[in-house]
């Protein structure tokens, strides 16, 4: 229950006539109360992307007419899913959305991949706290719970809007949970590659249950192939249920393939904030044509295509140890690279490859920060561009001697507007945390042999 400053005011001016305290009892209930008051909610959650989409050649038309039916691609992917050295090195788990909190916390084996995961979450959670703390310096306390939502990762637009409508009834049935307890939660929702577009289909759900479509041609597109699934699932799908209204505080991308087909959607008021980033180093992101009937994805949001409807969208490209008097023009290759989507040649080979941001580096010296991906540094580059009113930024991560500082630029610009940092304690204690879960070479073979 919320309760506003004149009420408290109120109730304990009557209770100190009836029944006298002291000015500290008094004082101590009051701080007690707006504490109470402030206190924040947070629901985040992590949503993987498509993977194996190379396999999408296996049927190779079915994968491009978007009807991936029960094809062998389809069944290949589903059995990759069930093998659990696969969840090693991500934040991704089985199907649905999954509350964090009811994994095992017994350390890693393979039967048991939570480890990781934990791990994962708890130093994201650590790097919040530490910005709270430090950068933000808020008096409001907050809480978070942590999910994950797992889908199927298939190369196909059909196949992500029909997962964003699970995600979509998950979702609406965990805040309405929250309201039966006066809580009202702040969402935020983390995406990485195609899952971004996973992300954007919720607009497009919500503005079918609410019947709110707004007045972009692109979005009626997209809204009719929505309605086309809802209607289809009418029998497992009540509009009803999920028609009370709510929204989503900050959606997040890490190198989502921009489409045309879902890029309007980034505009909904659905989502009150947009942040996407990306990098230059990034040869996956922008190389899905198959996926989308105009044949190219593309790294940035095209800002002045469409009408914005009061949100805000920012997006930053995310460069790692660029010093500032760098000028060469020598390229660097860098064999590793392509295995994590980045490229093989660069003149900024530290810069996130498709994986950096998502995924787990076993290899110590691929990326300055190995083994952590960038999505746990998520809280110190929100909090980094929240600084600002641009909208286009680059963002630098840079490893000094003692701390991980971010330095925020105007994009394509050499001015420093503003930085932030993260103590280097902090971070070998993090990456310490992430080697303790490492799976041995022999853990794999013997997974492996297990599933034969």
């Amino acid at each position: 229950m919320h309760f506003s400053r004149t009420t408290c005011t109120i109730v304990l001016f009557l209770i100190n006539i009836f029944c006298p305290l002291s000015s500290k009892s008094i004082k101590h209930m009051t701080q007690n109360l707006e504490k109470k008051q402030k206190q924040e909610l947070w629901i985040t959650i992590f949503v993987h992307g498509s993977y194996g989409s190379f396999l999408g050649a296996v049927n190779p038309i079915s994968t491009f007419t978007d009807s991936p039916g029960q094809t062998l691609y389809k069944k290949i992917i589903s059995d990759v899913r069930k093998r659990d050295f696969f969840y090693s090195d991500r934040l991704m788990s089985d199907c649905g959305l999954i509350n964090v909190q009811t994994l095992s916390h017994k350390s890693y084996t393979l039967t048991k991949h939570d480890a990781i995961i934990q791990t994962l979450v708890n130093a994201y959670d650590r790097v919040d706290n530490y910005i709270e703390q430090t950068v933000r310096k808020s008096n409001n306390s907050h809480k978070h719970v942590f999910y994950l939502f797992g889908w199927s990762g298939l190369l196909s637009q059909t196949e992500r809007r029909k997962e964003a409508i699970k995600l979509y009834t998950e979702l609406s049935k965990e805040i309405q949970a929250y309201r039966k307890k006066n809580i009202e939660p702040k969402v935020r929702v983390i995406c990485h590659s195609h899952g971004g577009n996973v992300g954007a289909n919720l607009a497009s759900v919500h503005a079918c249950v609410t019947n709110s479509i707004h007045d972009y041609p692109a979005m009626h597109a997209s809204h009719k192939a929505m309605q086309k699934l809802l209607h289809a699932q009418k029998n497992s799908f009540d509009l009803q249920e999920h028609s009370e209204p709510w929204h989503i505080d900050e959606l997040i991308l890490y190198a989502t393939p921009i489409q045309f087909e879902t890029e309007c959607l980034f505009f909904s008021p659905f989502f009150k904030n947009v942040y996407n980033f990306y990098s230059e180093n990034d040869t996956i992101q922008a190389a899905d044509f198959i996926s989308t009937q105009y044949r190219y994805s593309r790294q940035r949001i095209a800002t002045t295509c469409y009408k914005n409807s009061g949100n805000q969208i920012i997006q930053s490209k995310i460069m790692v140890n660029r010093s500032k008097n760098n000028t060469s023009s020598k390229h660097k290759l860098k064999l590793k690279a392509p295995l994590r989507g980045g490229k093989l040649i660069s003149k900024y080979p530290e810069d996130p490859t498709h994986a950096d941001f998502w995924c787990v580096c076993w290899s110590p010296y691929d990326t300055p920060f190995a083994p952590l991906p960038i999505v746990v540094f998520t809280p110190m580059l929100i909090a980094l561009l929240q600084k600002n009113n641009l909208n286009a930024i680059d963002v630098n991560l840079q490893q000094e001697d003692n701390c991980l500082t971010a330095t925020l630029f105007k994009h394509n610009g050499h001015k420093q507007k503003a930085q932030s940092s993260l103590p280097n304690s902090i971070l070998k204690e993090l990456k310490q945390s992430i080697w303790d879960t490492q799976p041995s070479f022999r853990d794999y073979a013997h997974s492996l042999k297990n599933k034969k």
